[in-house]
């Protein structure tokens, strides 16, 4: 029988001055290095998707989303009608972009052609009255789910197949001696009040240490606060705005921890930047937090109630650190479980 082709697909396609912001499109990389060799893998999505893939390995949408109005709702219905036609008979994973204009497309326009799988990252799509009526629409057609955890998996269905947010594929990892690494805590990615960015910027450049923050501003609130706080101390080094791929990776695998501050809503969301920190060979500081639970399962760094209990961690001692990393590399190379779960519950 002719193996089938994944489609990993993002119906919205969100345009943010010209780039994909999130995780869609490492997420997409990410599927089509874990099928490689046993499958094909094709990406779906608008016209925006064609500044990072190639024509063979992309499927064109019509579409790119600039806001969440009505007219861009249509928008995303006509993405899902084209993905829903030009994947029949093969296999869809649906990123989480937009996920009750997703349930409402596949309850009204989606007819069985293909094995339809939902990733998942949190219940929020299903936290209301009006939002679950609207996914038991769309329930029955619906083969399974990956999530992070079985606390998402049970919000949805029965068949689920837990996995970390993104899955490490390479064969190694190059880690950054300690010695080599420029920054003693870097704060990066997007900056958002309730990953507690700012708080934990103003916290650690008190205390003398080398701080780096890299990332888009997230809300416009904090666009005075933040440039405040950078003025005031000649401790931080600062690349406010996108950061692409390399210099993120960069950033990371130079920091000798990345501070995660997690809280309000942040406290309960699965986490993409926890991985990415991690899969990048550099131990986590961060809240303790159900987002950030892998942390302390697997030693990967220090979670904390205060901030302040960073100050007698012994965090710069480098058998301590060292600890660190090698719980890291076990963490990665156990992963090879997790690539080989997830084919297996796709390709079923």
């Amino acid at each position: 029988m002719k193996e089938k082709t994944i489609y990993i697909a993002d119906i919205k396609s969100r345009n943010t001055g010209g780039k994909l912001i999130g995780h869609f499109v490492p997420v997409a990389k990410n599927y089509q290095e874990i099928f490689a060799g046993k499958c094909k893998v094709k990406v779906c999505g608008g016209p925006i998707y064609k500044q990072y893939f190639d024509k063979y390995e992309l499927v064109e949408l019509p579409y790119d989303n600039y806001s969440d109005s009505v007219i861009e709702k249509l928008r995303t219905f006509i993405n899902a009608i084209c993905l829903f036609y030009k994947a029949r008979h093969q296999i869809i994973v649906l990123q989480q972009s937009t996920p009750i204009t997703a349930f409402v497309a596949i309850a009204c326009l989606y007819w069985f052609t293909s094995k339809l799988y939902l990733i998942q990252y949190n219940t929020e799509s299903v936290n209301s009255t009006l939002k679950r009526f609207i996914y038991k629409c769309a329930k029955r057609k619906i083969n399974g789910f990956i999530v992070p955890n079985e606390r998402v998996g049970k919000s949805f269905s029965d068949n689920y197949c837990i996995v970390t947010d993104y899955i490490y594929s390479k064969s190694d990892v190059k880690i950054v001696p300690f010695a080599e690494r420029i920054w003693d805590f870097g704060i990066v990615g997007s900056i958002f009040k309730d990953k507690g960015s700012l708080p934990a910027l103003e916290y650690l450049a008190s205390k003398g240490f080398k701080v780096l923050i890299a990332g888009g501003i997230g809300e416009y609130e904090l666009e005075n606060p933040i440039y405040e706080i950078i003025e005031k101390y000649s401790n931080i080094e600062y690349y406010i705005g996108f950061v692409d791929d390399a210099d993120f990776k960069y950033y990371i695998g130079h920091s000798k921890y990345c501070v995660l501050n997690y809280c309000g809503t942040y406290f309960d969301r699965s986490s993409g930047v926890v991985l990415d920190v991690i899969f990048n060979g550099t131990p986590v500081v961060g809240t303790r937090c159900s987002a950030l639970n892998i942390v302390d399962e697997n030693r990967l760094g220090l979670l904390y109630e205060d901030i302040a209990e960073i100050n007698n961690s012994n965090l710069f001692d480098e058998k301590k650190f060292e600890l660190y990393l090698n719980s890291i590399r076990k963490y990665i190379d156990n992963q090879s479980k997790v690539r080989d779960c997830l084919c297996q519950f796709v390709r079923n």
